[in-house]
């Protein structure tokens, strides 16, 4: 799976002999970003649910399913115009996932 490029879906850095997956550092949890309350509007809720969509189904296309869909498992990172209004999200647990 390391073969795989989506902007939705976490890049997986190494792999050590352990079996531990480094990836790319995030700031924190789909969940804990909506514990804190950091989003109140459904546009920006609507925004980030659909980039979710997006990396589910690119991993569906190729066809990888990743049997622990949740929201700790999607990643938060900052936007590149740094405007925190609406992250970019990530899919990162694929620890389980089938081919």
């Amino acid at each position: 799976m390391h073969h795989m490029s989506h902007p939705n879906v976490a890049r997986m850095l190494a792999v050590v002999r352990s079996g531990l997956v480094i990836m790319e550092l995030a700031s924190e949890s789909l969940f804990s970003w909506y514990q804190h309350g950091w989003v109140a509007d459904w546009g920006p809720k609507t925004h980030v649910g659909h980039q979710a969509a997006l990396g589910l189904a690119h991993l569906h296309a190729h066809p990888i399913i990743p049997r622990d869909v949740k929201s700790c498992n999607f990643l938060v990172f900052p936007p590149s115009s740094g405007d925190w209004v609406v992250p970019v999200v990530k899919l990162g647990d694929l620890g389980i996932a089938v081919r």
